[in-house]
């Protein structure tokens, strides 16, 4: 998702699976610091990169806490990325 956004607003983001650096790549850009930029995820950075192959299992500790954090960080990034595209898809 910040991939997308960060492609929405027209600029690169290298090979990286850093959330931090990809949240800070897009707070660069004027006007884009009323959504959330998945600040609230970036501690699963570790995750990104080491548990992103099958086989692997994280445990969280409080998965609805998980899911509120990724579902209204989702909703906003697709929100703003269709603003900045003009699209509704």
């Amino acid at each position: 998702m910040l991939k997308g956004w960060i492609s929405a607003l027209d600029d690169d983001y290298g090979n990286t699976h850093d959330l931090a650096a990809l949240a800070a790549i897009v707070r660069q850009h004027p006007g884009e610091n009323n959504t959330p930029a998945g600040e609230r995820l970036t501690w699963l950075t570790r995750y990104a990169v080491r548990y992103r192959y099958a086989g692997a299992q994280v445990v969280m500790e409080d998965r609805s806490e998980l899911l509120e954090a990724v579902t209204g960080t989702v909703t906003a990034i697709i929100d703003r990325i269709h603003m900045l595209t003009a699209t509704e898809e």
